[in-house]
C-alpha cells in the first residue's frame, strides 16, 4: 500500500530532501552573516548561534536573522534526534505535521511517474470504497519457476509449493503460510499493465557498452582541429 511505501522507500526520499533543504538554508544563513558554510563541520550549531547570532545585540535586521537562525537550529536538532530513534512511524508523523506539502508533492510526483523505480496504482480491488493507493516496486524483482507460475494462476497451496521447490531444489522467495492459498486477487488492466512493463524494461533492459577510449577520442579531436578535414581518411 502507498502508506507502507511512505513509511519505507518514500520516507528515505523525504528524509534526503529534508536534509538537503536544511543544509541549503543553513549555508545561506551563514553566508548572509559573512560566515563560512563549512563552519558547522567543526563547530556545533548551538555554539555558532551563541557566538555569531546573539539575541538583543545589533540592529533590527541582525536580531531578526539571529532569531531565524536559532529557530532553524532547533528544527535541525529536533530532526536529528527523531531520525536517530529509528522509528519510521514517528519520523513519518513528523513529516505529516511539519512537512505535509512535501508528502503531497511526493505523491503527486509518484502519480506522474517522476519517481524512478516506482509506479502508483490508484486501486487494485474492484469498486474500492476508500482511495488509499498502491505502489508497484519496479526495482524488486522475483523470478518464478514456470511450474510455480502455472500453479499460482490456479491457486497454490503451501504444501504444493514446498513440493515444487523440493523437486527443482530451488525456491522463488514466495512466503505461503501453512494452510493458506496463494492466488491472483486482481488484474491490472490495459493500458496500465503495458505502461508498467514499459517502465520496467527501461530500468532493466539497458544495453551496456564500454566507455570510449581517451586516446582514440583525443585523436578524433585532433583530426577535427586539424586544417585538413576533407579528403584524407
Amino acid at each position: 500500500m502507498l502508506r507502507d511505501w511512505l513509511n519505507r522507500d518514500g520516507l528515505d526520499i523525504l528524509v534526503e530532501q529534508e536534509l538537503k533543504e536544511q543544509s541549503g538554508k543553513l549555508g545561506s544563513m551563514l553566508r548572509q552573516a559573512n560566515l563560512s558554510p563549512s563552519l558547522p563541520l567543526s563547530v556545533p550549531l548551538t555554539a555558532i548561534a551563541d557566538t555569531h547570532f546573539p539575541i538583543g545585540i545589533g540592529n533590527k535586521n541582525q536580531n531578526s536573522a539571529a532569531k531565524k537562525f536559532r529557530e532553524h537550529v532547533v528544527l535541525v536538532e529536533e530532526f536529528k534526534n527523531i531520525t536517530g530513534v529509528g522509528d519510521t512511524d514517528i519520523l513519518y508523523s513528523w513529516f505529516q505535521d511539519k512537512r505535509p506539502k512535501h508528502v503531497e508533492d511526493l505523491v503527486k510526483r509518484l502519480s506522474r511517474h517522476q519517481v524512478l523505480g516506482y509506479y502508483l496504482l490508484e486501486e487494485i480491488w474492484p469498486d474500492e470504497e476508500e482511495n488509499i493507493g498502491y505502489v508497484c516496486l519496479l526495482r524488486e524483482v522475483t523470478t518464478l519457476l514456470r511450474s510455480v507460475a502455472k500453479e499460482l494462476g490456479r491457486g497454490l497451496s503451501s504444501t504444493k509449493y514446498e513440493e515444487l521447490c523440493s523437486e527443482t531444489k530451488n525456491s522463488t522467495g514466495l512466503s505461503i503460510a501453512q494452510g493458506e492459498l496463494a492466488m491472483p486477487v486482481s488484474l491490472i488492466g490495459s493500458p496500465t499493465i503495458e505502461h508498467v512493463l514499459q517502465l520496467f524494461s527501461n530500468l532493466f533492459g539497458r544495453i551496456g557498452v564500454a566507455d570510449p577510449q581517451d586516446e582514440v577520442i583525443q585523436r578524433i579531436i585532433g583530426h577535427c582541429l586539424s586544417g585538413d578535414l576533407g579528403g584524407n581518411k
